[in-house]
């Protein structure tokens, strides 16, 4: 019964690729979507052997915690429905009765620790509960839908990118689509599918919003679906609306007025964004510094206990100049890390192998294409700094190599644009030319 499910959600999930507009991408033919969309189904197929076959106590596997948790909700339904509409709604669902009859059982729903910010898991869990709806309890429907949300995600970031290109290469897609981390990790039922669908989304809604005539009726359905998709940043990964708000908003205000220069905009404003934020979130109890200490501290407990890969064993703190003389070697390590052949674990290997071939790639494009007038520059410095400061945050709060990987997997298609952004492929192909004639009169001297 799995198999024929996941198998007619496949199949309509490719339909609507193939016949929806939104899937209409000039560059890419419905049939090369389609291809990268049953990559994402393998590699989540492959997540799930690997979390049964390889690691096998499902217990400490992410996608498994969140989608047994979302059992319990589920089985409400039947005989409670309105108890299971408020959980997975967040309607008068804090209160003793749901604890007791309900989130009691739960082992993901409450944080290890206490903080006064929401709960990321609860986001996962509900999704896993609503999908359950489509799936009667089998997993790798759960899968399918995953896949689903995150590839719309990645085609929003792709029309992002060839809406503000004007002759975009295959190479884009390649960075969109195809990087093993990233279609991976966004293939799972893990917060990464709903994050990428989300960032993807709001992105894309901003930029047709503003820079593109609308209709009213596209107007009303892109405004949905922003406010959709910055809620679900919001109770999911908040830290990522607070990266992609003032990034996304200097990229609209460079297009607009036309900055000759726009790096002196995000250079001006970037950084009194990050502490006007920062402040302005202590009026209302939330204390960055606290809550980076105790995320990089309960993860560093974690991988001690199950004797996982660290990068730094070092507690933090909160101090807000301890982390400071500690950011730029966090911050090279969630950029780096890990180095070729640090570990020969299957998982590590390959993303070993990855950071080697994307640093190689990378080095090959800037030496033979790098130009030095950059055509898209607000698009360039929009897409370096979201990167960025991603991996500033994953590198501070995430000492375990794992789970560095995993995390910034999110950051990797627009670090990979802004590569591409600085390379030229005509020049590309002229230097190619002139280093290969100059091999060939090599050979024959």
């Amino acid at each position: 019964m799995e198999l024929l499910l996941t198998t007619i959600y496949a199949t309509i999930f490719c339909l609507i690729i193939y016949k929806f507009p939104f899937f209409a991408v000039k560059s890419l033919g419905r049939k090369s979507l389609l291809l990268f969309f049953l990559l994402k189904i393998l590699s989540g197929i492959l997540m799930y052997i690997i979390y049964t076959q390889y690691y096998t106590d499902t217990s400490k596997a992410d996608i498994f915690r969140y989608f047994n948790d979302a059992k319990i909700i589920y089985s409400a339904l039947p005989d409670k429905p309105l108890d299971y509409l408020q959980i997975l709604f967040g309607i008068n669902n804090d209160t003793p009765y749901f604890t007791e009859h309900y989130y009691s059982f739960l082992n993901n729903w409450e944080r290890e620790y206490y903080t006064n910010i929401f709960s990321d898991s609860h986001t996962i869990i509900r999704f896993n509960a609503f999908v359950m709806l489509f799936s009667f309890g089998y997993f790798n429907v759960h899968t399918i839908f995953a896949c689903f949300f995150s590839f719309v995600g990645l085609v929003a970031i792709y029309k992002f990118l060839e809406k503000n290109i004007k002759k975009i290469t295959f190479l884009y897609a390649v960075a969109v689509f195809l990087l093993p981390s990233l279609v991976f990790w966004s293939s799972g039922v893990l917060k990464e599918c709903l994050l990428v669908f989300a960032i993807g989304i709001v992105i894309y809604t901003v930029d047709c919003l503003i820079f593109t005539k609308q209709k009213i009726s596209k107007i009303i359905i892109f405004l949905i679906l922003l406010i959709f998709g910055i809620l679900i940043i919001v109770f999911t990964k908040s830290y990522f609306l607070i990266i992609l708000l003032p990034t996304l908003f200097l990229y609209v205000l460079n297009k607009k007025i036309k900055w000759k220069h726009p790096l002196l905009v995000y250079l001006l404003f970037l950084c009194p964004f990050m502490v006007m934020g920062y402040y302005f979130a202590t009026l209302f109890g939330y204390n960055a510094v606290d809550l980076i200490a105790f995320k990089h501290n309960d993860m560093l407990n974690l991988a001690i206990d199950e004797g996982s890969q660290i990068v730094d064993k070092y507690y933090f703190t909160a101090s807000l100049s301890e982390m400071l003389v500690h950011l730029p070697k966090s911050t090279f390590n969630a950029a780096f890390r890990p180095f070729a052949f640090e570990s020969f674990s299957p998982m590590m290997l390959l993303a070993e192998l990855e950071m080697l071939f994307m640093l190689i790639g990378s080095v090959l494009l800037l030496i033979f294409g790098f130009k030095r007038r950059v055509a898209y520059k607000n698009l360039f410095w929009f897409c370096f700094f979201f990167a960025f400061g991603n991996i500033v945050v994953v590198g501070i709060t995430t000492p375990i190599i794992g789970a560095i990987v995993r995390y910034r997997c999110i950051s990797l298609p627009f670090l990979m644009s802004a590569v591409l952004l600085l390379s030229d492929k005509y020049t590309l192909q002229k230097r190619y030319k002139r280093l290969k004639s100059v091999f060939k009169l090599k050979l024959k001297s």
